[in-house]
């Protein structure tokens, strides 16, 4: 394993990069995570795939410093850079990254193999990250928001007190946003990552047209990103999507199931 760093632009990308394999595994991690989260599956994968694990911008040791927002076609050139031996690229996707690889699925079907999503965003629209990134005014009352908190802490105790938010939302909405440099990480990373929004009749058109095989798999505990949606998104499609659900909340890359998520891949 070694830690790689490439100038992209004006920016400068950050990487894991695991194995010597023949085919490629790009990984896309969760939020506020970056890398090092797929670290666990170097062991089990390392003699099948090269594996190259991203920091997204504002994640982990990326240095992100381009004006616009980060695109697809700007991932999968960065993509493309490091596949130097020009392998077969699967994609593994974890929370944000699987809304990401989602994407990618959308754009660049022709190029993908497979697909493995890990309590993956992207398979349902939260009206908050909607109204924050895909609106004008909304943008604006986020960006206020950062500076002025206090009446978003007032909705997210009413949330919880009136049981509309589940408790373990709460206290990660709370997390995120209790002190002034998480929120404004909050609001760079969202805004900066707003381009990727998988048109879902899109991939399952292309997943159908290319075979291509795509595993979801969820954590029966996790109130954050449901397993019903994965349920939904796989009707009529089971020939090519499978759904699994493990004894787990949302941070589903632990080490208890690094050997199942492992066998999911088929080089």
């Amino acid at each position: 394993m070694y830690t790689g760093r490439l100038t992209y632009r004006n920016s400068v990308i950050a990487y894991q990069h695991y194995g010597v394999g023949n085919a490629l595994l790009v990984c896309l991690h969760g939020y506020g995570e970056n890398s090092n989260t797929f670290g666990l599956l170097a062991q089990r994968l390392g003699n099948t795939y090269t594996v190259i694990a991203l920091d997204m911008p504002f994640h982990g040791s990326t240095e992100w410093k381009e004006p616009d927002p980060f695109s697809a076609a700007m991932l999968w050139e960065i993509i493309t850079l490091l596949n130097t031996g020009r392998k077969p690229i699967s994609i593994m996707g974890f929370s944000m990254g699987g809304r990401l690889a989602l994407t990618l699925l959308q754009q660049y079907p022709q190029h993908i193999q497979q697909l493995v999503l890990l309590a993956p965003d992207g398979l349902h629209t939260n009206p908050w990250y909607w109204l924050s990134t895909q609106t004008r005014t909304g943008n604006r009352l986020f960006r206020y928001t950062v500076s002025h908190p206090a009446w978003l802490f007032a909705l997210i105790k009413l949330g919880r007190f009136t049981r509309l938010l589940h408790p373990s939302v709460c206290k990660i909405a709370m997390y995120y946003m209790s002190a002034p440099a998480s929120r404004q990480l909050l609001y760079r990373r969202w805004t900066c990552l707003r381009l990727f929004r998988p048109k879902l009749a899109v991939v399952k058109e292309n997943i159908r047209q290319y075979q291509i095989p795509v595993h979801l798999v969820f954590g029966r505990f996790d109130n954050i990103i449901l397993s019903k949606n994965g349920q939904q998104f796989s009707e009529g499609m089971e020939q090519w999507v499978s759904v699994t659900l493990l004894d787990a909340g949302h941070q589903l890359l632990k080490e208890k199931n690094a050997a199942f998520i492992s066998s999911l891949l088929v080089a």
